[in-house]
């Protein structure tokens, strides 16, 4: 049996309701849960989009981020941490089909 947390609100001491951290229903007005995925698909190439950008060309990151690149080592640092992190952090949940490191993403 998976435990129910309850939520307690502070003043009265009293349980408002439960939830289970485990199943987690995302409602949002008429959105099923299949656009729900098909949205988190869309952003995470979005920001892998982004990641390829900044690998490509880092010097032309200063229009969207406002990063001032103060030498070679500042491209490689656009390179690593805008290029390579975005896109290893985007690809990760499509590549092992786990909705839960989505959450990792925000």
């Amino acid at each position: 049996m998976i435990p129910e947390y309850c939520i307690v609100n502070s003043v009265q001491k009293k349980c408002l309701g439960s939830y289970n951290p485990t199943r987690v229903e995302v409602k949002f007005g008429k959105l099923d849960k299949t656009k729900v995925i098909i949205l988190k698909i869309i952003a995470s190439l979005g920001t892998i989009a982004t990641g390829l950008f900044s690998l490509i060309k880092p010097l032309s990151v200063r229009a969207f981020t406002g990063l001032e690149v103060a030498g070679p080592r500042g491209i490689t640092e656009i390179c690593a941490v805008l290029g390579g992190f975005f896109i290893a952090l985007d690809a990760a949940p499509l590549l092992f089909r786990s909705p839960d490191m989505f959450l990792m993403l925000g």
